[in-house]
């Protein structure tokens, strides 16, 4: 009789002992997931290559940037806004650059002559095409040279080759240059910085009223 009573009794007590353990497992995990949602946050920010912790609104206070500070919310980043950045002056052109750049001066004193000069500075997309798709075929890429005339109008583009244009993406780069150029009706005059013409072909080309490339200057 007696053990007739008891073991309804053991039953509830089992349920009763499953629930608690099942209650303190869930409170152990629901403080687990909250420690680590209030911790840091990794943002991947391509600064030199490095892993940056950026700290979340949860972090202490010295985390914070000091008073009088401003912060670039786009590139993460804190500065003083009284001093100044830290940039310094570099060289426009290379040794051979300036080399050749002087050489055009010599060849050719009654033109004007730029160096490191934007292809979207000498040609645009004609009126009626589709600005973006055709600008964003051009943008970003340079001209060594440009020879201007005296009413500053573009003539020609020189580039210098050397060894790093014979990468394959670089010649394909090279290959829409030549035929954004061509298009716009410029000429495009390409040279190896060690096989430069002479002085007296350079300025016969420039001068000449037939404009026909002697055989020396580029192709």
């Amino acid at each position: 009789m007696v053990e007739g009573i008891l073991a309804p009794m053991f039953g509830v007590l089992k349920w009763v002992i499953y629930v608690a353990v099942v209650a303190v497992v869930a409170a152990v995990a629901l403080k687990l997931i909250a420690g680590k949602t209030n911790g840091v946050r990794k943002n991947k920010i391509k600064r030199k290559g490095a892993l940056r912790i950026v700290p979340s609104r949860e972090e202490p206070n010295n985390l914070k940037p000091k008073k009088g500070t401003k912060t670039d919310r786009r590139n993460q980043f804190t500065y003083e806004p009284d001093e100044l950045w830290p940039f310094i002056a570099k060289e426009v052109m290379t040794r051979t650059e300036k080399r050749i750049y002087r050489q055009l001066q010599s060849a050719l004193p009654e033109f004007e002559i730029m160096a490191q000069v934007q292809l979207s500075q000498i040609i645009e997309v004609k009126k009626g095409h589709d600005f973006y798709k055709w600008f964003n075929r051009i943008n970003r890429m340079s001209i060594d040279f440009v020879i201007l005339n005296k009413e500053l109008k573009a003539l020609a583009a020189i580039e210098i080759d050397d060894c790093t244009h014979r990468d394959p993406k670089r010649m394909e780069a090279d290959a829409k240059k030549n035929k954004a150029l061509r298009s716009a009706g410029l000429t495009i005059l390409r040279w190896e910085p060690n096989k430069m013409p002479s002085n007296e072909v350079i300025a016969q080309y420039f001068t000449s009223k037939s404009k026909k490339l002697p055989t020396d200057l580029g192709k």
